[in-house]
C-alpha cells in the first residue's frame, strides 16, 4: 500500500491491485494447465464432473450408496449406517423436513387419508371456515366501494 496525499491534504490509503485475498506475493489464483513434461496437474480442477444424478433410478442408486455408508459416533465410537444415524438424529431434531423428504423419495411417501366425496363446502367446514361469513364480508367490501365510487370519493380525494 502506498499513501498519497489529495490536494485537500488529506492522506489517502491506495491499495494495491488484484485479489485482496492473497497475501503471499506471487500465489497463483488462476487454474494452470497441465504441465506434460513434469506430469504436474492442477489439483483444483474437479476432472470427475458432478455428482448430480440424471435420472430417478440414479437418484435411488446414490441415496442407497449414501444411506448404506458406515460412520462412527464420536461420543461412543459405535458404527452404524448414515441411514441409522439420519433416523437417530430425526428424533432429536426439531426441524427434519429435508430429511423427511430423502426419505420419502426413497422409500416412497406414507400413505394419507384423502377424502374426495366432499364438497369444497363441506372441506371448509371441516377445517373450521365459514362460507357465509366470507360470503357477506365480501358482499359488504363490494358495496362500500361501489357507493364511494358512485360518490366519487374514491381513493384518490384521500390524500386532498
Amino acid at each position: 500500500m502506498t499513501r498519497k496525499t489529495s490536494a485537500t491534504g488529506k492522506t489517502k490509503v491506495k491499495r494495491g491491485r488484484g485479489n485482496p485475498n492473497i497475501r503471499e506475493v506471487g500465489k497463483a489464483t488462476q487454474f494452470k494447465p497441465d504441465n506434460k513434461e513434469t506430469g504436474e496437474i492442477d489439483p483444483r480442477i474437479n476432472r470427475a464432473g458432478t455428482l448430480k444424478p440424471r435420472s430417478t433410478r440414479m437418484l435411488e442408486e446414490l441415496l442407497d450408496r449414501e444411506f448404506d455408508r458406515e460412520l462412527t459416533v464420536k461420543e461412543s465410537g459405535e458404527l452404524m449406517t448414515a441411514l441409522q444415524a439420519m433416523i437417530r438424529d430425526m428424533i432429536h431434531n426439531k426441524q427434519a423436513a429435508g430429511r423427511i423428504e430423502l426419505l420419502a423419495r426413497r422409500f416412497g411417501k406414507v400413505p394419507q387419508a384423502v377424502d374426495v366425496n366432499l364438497t369444497w363446502r363441506e372441506k371448509a367446514a371441516q377445517q373450521g371456515i365459514n362460507i357465509d361469513d366470507i360470503e357477506r364480508a365480501a358482499r359488504k367490501a363490494i358495496e362500500e366501494l361501489s357507493a364511494r365510487s358512485s360518490d366519487g370519493s374514491g381513493s384518490r380525494d384521500a390524500g386532498e
